[in-house]
């Protein structure tokens, strides 16, 4: 299809054509808003100047009355208001002039006018200089002098008519006066006759000096009123005259511009109008046009394949379908319900098929059916199965490994002895393949659950290291453990975390045969609150390749066929390590080179405790300690240098050379001894005899292999010994041992090995005659009287007989006649003894303990009876 015959392209342009006309017009409507808006301006600015021309003709006029009012009677309220005028006319002009719309013409009148206006200012200050001067030219010049004169004229003697002299001068005083009011030149023609007169008869008087100073003044007087009536009497009203003339053409002019402007504001208008209704039509055109496009060429077809498709979707009969040569959406849509036809019909005929194989799957689901009851039997068969072999299988283990453990407590030759060891260690090693196995069954079946109890993190690695470190003993390789320092309790499965450390270190210790194994333990606090638990197993064993990597961690898998022939094992440790990693919300990885060793990585999450003691030494305290030992750089060094450094201890490193030094120097001191074969052939008999003196509080810390160094170098038994592997609690006892710290840890140790003080008569209800044996020796050896039951009828005969004659009951669950779930609720119910009741059995899932507390037991311990959970039952109930 090509893109310009597509509706998209055709909508699009016929929206684009639109959408241009009403841009244009748009633009076209703005640009004529503009335009009118100007037109607007220019029409309200020669308004005004129009307005501003009559203003200025209307002052002028009144700038003229108020001059000639000024002319006639000097007022200074009229020559006031005069400036006041011209201000106002200025101001006027001022404003003409910065007009926005305004041509050269009104521009050459207005700088005329302003021309005009400041001569006419010029000539008003003149004109009034000239009155002030005409006023001062009489009063001090011209009055004094005819007074003067009149004065003289009484004063001379003997001369005639000093009357008719004297009334002269009054004459012309008079003329004076009056061409002062009204400037008539006939009285200063007046004026000179009188003078002449007078200056006739004083001709050779010496005061006819005075009359021609007389007539000097007046004719300054004179002079100055002539100039001052040309200023007032033309100058003045021709100027006032020609901007009362031109601010007239102003306003005649500017009163046609803005009709011109009103006439051409019109014009616009009309142009504007006929514009916008062309652009109307227009528009209406072409939406009628885009419209009938839509109609013809979308909606109509629209309709016509929307009803195609409710035939096609009801599955109707289609004669035929339209529009299939259109080469646009319609047309691959008509395409789209072509091929959607032909799939209802290819879904007919599938239809019929199906109908003829939903038959067939009816049949088979009967069979399936079958087939899942048979599933389901098998499973709880296989859950039966598991539970049966969980007992068949400890129960004589647990036979076994009692009696061995009983023989072990006996006299016995060095040869018997040995062999026992080893009966001891092959069941050891046969309980632990079987546990795996178990263990692994009961993963596959979901049988295995996942507690999260309160542990000490301490004491678990306490166990895991006394259990692995003497398996590298017996290979002759070293065992490291780095634990946490400072964190003391953790929420999880202890169980668990300890079979995955005693996997991944056992699996460490059959695969190394040179070198060791280290056992790293860090915590991490995470984001959401939880304790990351990091555990790292790095041995120097034979290593794998990346292909063996990838499948270590499956079911039955090693790292090649010949690996099970050199080391043994059933291939489960490392599938179960994975596995409970996985149930425990956590993971495990491996990084490995071949023949260059390997580290096992766990990650798991773990919630913190409630308990949270700090096994720290108290800071403030100067804790100095020296570390005697030939290689400061070895491992053994560094892990105990971070140890201390954890606890802010002074650390001093020595050699053999600098200890003498050193004594000498602090003869009071705490140290630590690293002895290992280097340090064995180095130490001489003096320095051996220097270390065990009294004032120096000496540790040595070996390697278990090398115990038998002791004795060689001549180490006294009461000098504090720290064994290689070792964990930060065991370091930490130790060393507030040789600082002489109560740590709080000696009281809770000698608690633990005060011998159990037990009383009391037990109850042993068990069918198998070895477990009996093994049991009663085991209870005797506490102190405790023993009764035997075979079975749970037999108990319950003997507790209806006597009823308060037990303080405590072993009771088998596995039993003939009558099981020991039964019996317990026959106790409980029946006889309604509250003795308390605890349950033995082979069986080790987690759902056996919550059956037998659902049964009425008061606990549970899962065959092989380990002595230590025996002692705690024990402990609680009877001691």
């Amino acid at each position: 299809m090509s893109f310009y015959r597509s509706l998209t392209f055709q909508l699009s342009l016929g929206l684009l054509c639109i959408g241009a006309l009403i841009l244009t017009s748009a633009y076209l409507t703005n640009v004529s808003y503009q335009l009118l808006e100007q037109r607007d301006d220019e029409i309200a600015s020669a308004a005004q100047l129009a307005e501003t021309g009559y203003l200025l003709e209307s002052s002028v006029i009144d700038l003229q009355r108020n001059v000639l009012i000024y002319k006639q009677s000097a007022s200074v309220a009229a020559i006031n208001r005069s400036n006041e005028l011209i201000e106002k006319i200025q101001a006027a002009l001022a404003e003409i002039n910065q007009a926005s719309y305004r041509s050269e013409e009104a521009v050459d009148m207005v700088t005329r006018m302003q021309n005009h206006l400041t001569d006419y200012k010029e000539n008003l200050l003149v004109a009034v200089n000239g009155r002030e001067k005409r006023q001062a030219l009489y009063q001090n010049d011209l009055l004094v002098l005819i007074n003067a004169a009149q004065k003289d004229i009484n004063n001379e003697q003997g001369v005639e008519g000093k009357t008719a002299a004297s009334l002269q001068l009054t004459k012309a005083h008079n003329a004076v006066l009056a061409y002062l009011m009204t400037q008539n030149a006939a009285h200063v023609k007046e004026f000179n006759q009188h003078m002449s007169t007078i200056r006739a008869q004083f001709a050779k008087r010496p005061i006819a000096s005075q009359f021609n100073a007389i007539s000097m003044s007046f004719r300054r007087l004179h002079q100055t009123i002539r100039g001052y009536l040309y200023l007032t009497n033309v100058v003045l009203p021709g100027t006032a005259n020609e901007i009362l003339h031109l601010s007239s053409r102003l306003r005649v002019y500017e009163e046609q511009g803005m009709q011109a402007k009103l006439v051409k504001a019109k014009e616009v208008t009309s142009s504007l109008q006929a514009r916008s209704e062309l652009f109307i039509l227009l528009s209406i055109v072409l939406v009628v046009i885009y419209a009938a496009f839509l109609i013809i060429r979308v909606i109509s077809p629209i309709r016509s394949l929307t009803a195609l498709f409710k035939r096609l979707s009801n599955n109707l009969h289609v004669e035929h379908i339209p529009y299939l040569k259109r080469e646009d959406e319609i047309g691959q849509l008509s395409v789209a319900a072509s091929v959607f036809h032909n799939k209802n019909l290819q879904t007919n005929d599938l239809l019929e098929r199906t109908k003829e194989l939903v038959i067939e799957q009816k049949e088979l689901n009967k069979e399936l059916e079958v087939k899942r009851n048979e599933a389901e039997q098998a499973t709880v068969s296989k859950s039966l199965f598991l539970a049966n072999m969980s007992h068949e299988i400890r129960t004589p283990m647990n036979g076994i490994i009692g009696l061995v453990e009983l023989l072990k407590g006996s006299n016995l030759a060095a040869e018997q002895q040995e062999c026992i060891d080893k009966i001891s260690y092959s069941s050891g090693v046969l309980l632990a393949v079987i546990n795996d196995i178990l263990d692994f069954s009961k993963i596959e079946a979901g049988k295995l659950d996942i507690e999260e109890k309160e542990f000490a993190l301490g004491k678990m690695l306490d166990n895991v290291l006394a259990s692995v470190s003497l398996r590298a003993a017996e290979k002759n390789l070293y065992f490291r453990c780095i634990s946490p320092v400072g964190l003391t309790h953790l929420v999880g499965d202890e169980v668990r975390i300890t079979q995955i450390i005693l996997n991944l270190c056992n699996n460490a210790i059959k695969f190394t045969a040179l070198g060791g194994v280290e056992l790293r333990i860090s915590v991490n606090d995470s984001a959401t609150g939880e304790i990351i638990l990091n555990i790292d197993v790095e041995d120097t064993g034979i290593g794998m390749t990346q292909e063996h990597q990838n499948d270590v961690f499956e079911q039955f898998s090693q790292a090649d066929v010949s690996t099970s022939r050199r080391f043994g094992g059933t291939g489960l440790g490392l599938a179960i390590v994975k596995q409970l990693c996985e149930l425990m919300n956590g993971s495990v990885s491996v990084h490995s080179q071949k023949d260059k060793g390997s580290t096992f990585s766990v990650f798991l999450r773990l919630k913190h405790a409630t308990e949270r003691a700090q096994h720290k030494l108290p800071e403030g305290q100067p804790f100095a300690i020296s570390i005697l030992t030939c290689n400061r750089s070895n491992k053994t060094t560094q892990i105990l240098a971070s140890y201390l450094k954890a606890n802010k201890c002074v650390i001093n490193y020595l050699n053999i050379k600098e200890l003498s030094e050193k004594k000498q120097q602090d003869k009071s001191c705490c140290m630590l001894l690293l002895l290992d074969h280097e340090m064995s052939q180095q130490l001489t008999i003096s320095d051996i005899a220097l270390l065990q003196r009294d004032n120096v509080d000496l540790c040595v810390v070996l390697d278990k292999r090398d115990s038998v160094l002791l004795t060689r170098v001549g180490i006294s038994k009461d000098i504090l010994v720290l064994e290689m592997p070792f964990t930060y609690g065991t370091f930490y006892s130790q060393i507030c041992k040789l600082f002489k710290y109560d740590s709080g840890g000696e009281q809770a140790l000698a608690e633990s090995e005060i011998t159990l003080n037990l009383q009391g008569r037990v109850l042993l209800v068990e069918d198998n005659a070895v477990n009996q044996m093994v049991a009663e020796k085991l209870l005797s050896s506490l102190g405790l009287e023993t009764d035997i039951a075979e079975d749970g009828r037999q108990a319950v005969d003997k507790l209806s007989n006597t009823p308060y004659a037990y303080d405590l009951i072993f009771m088998d669950v596995q039993m003939p006649v009558m099981d020991g779930f039964s019996a317990t609720l026959f106790i409980r119910n029946e006889l309604k003894l509250e003795t308390p009741i605890c349950g033995l059995s082979a069986n080790a899932m987690s759902e056996d303990f919550d059956k037998a507390i659902a049964h009425g037991m008061d606990n549970f311990i899962t065959k092989p009876i380990a002595m230590d959970k025996l002692k705690a039952v024990l402990e609680q109930y009877l001691g």
